[in-house]
């Protein structure tokens, strides 16, 4: 008796970090991956769905809540990382809260759909790592605010914090 493969949802699935772990993933008869990309007529989107036929494309923006609840839908794993250096981020008045209510958009749609195991890629607080010695470095500080919220959500987290 063959169980269903596990759903697991890759947000920036055609980035560094996605892709990896996508390419880890992918060709297991366990996992079922959903690739979600702002764009899936980009040339990246295009080359990854060349490249993993089985791997089914989304689209969603950390932007608009309603395409992130259907991204993760049914997930039993979600993978999320937040891109700082996208235009919609840059462009904000307040880059760090900006990136911060993108990811809190995730949280929130896992925890709405009740996925049991959520990953975050985050990165240290310069204000806490320094003891305040450093002020805020919007790159890491809006990714340590949502790994902060997720923390103290109901469901299973594992944070990881690459540029430690």
């Amino acid at each position: 008796m063959s169980s269903s493969p596990e759903i697991v949802v890759i947000f920036g699935a055609t980035g560094q970090q996605g892709a990896s772990i996508l390419r880890s993933l992918a060709g297991s008869p366990k996992y079922h991956i959903r690739a979600v990309t702002r764009s899936a007529s980009s040339a990246n989107a295009q080359r990854l769905l060349h490249q993993y036929p089985s791997v089914e494309l989304v689209e969603a923006d950390l932007d608009h809540p309603d395409t992130v609840v259907d991204a993760v839908a049914g997930a039993q794993i979600v993978f999320g990382v937040t891109q700082f250096f996208q235009p919609a981020i840059m462009g904000s008045s307040d880059p760090a809260e900006h990136e911060f209510q993108q990811g809190k958009t995730l949280v929130d749609a896992c925890v709405k759909q009740n996925v049991p195991y959520v990953i975050f890629s985050s990165c240290p607080s310069a204000i806490h790592k320094t003891s305040g010695e450093i002020g805020e470095i919007a790159f890491f500080d809006g990714k340590f605010k949502v790994q902060e919220y997720l923390l103290k959500q109901p469901v299973k987290a594992t944070v990881v914090q690459l540029a430690t």
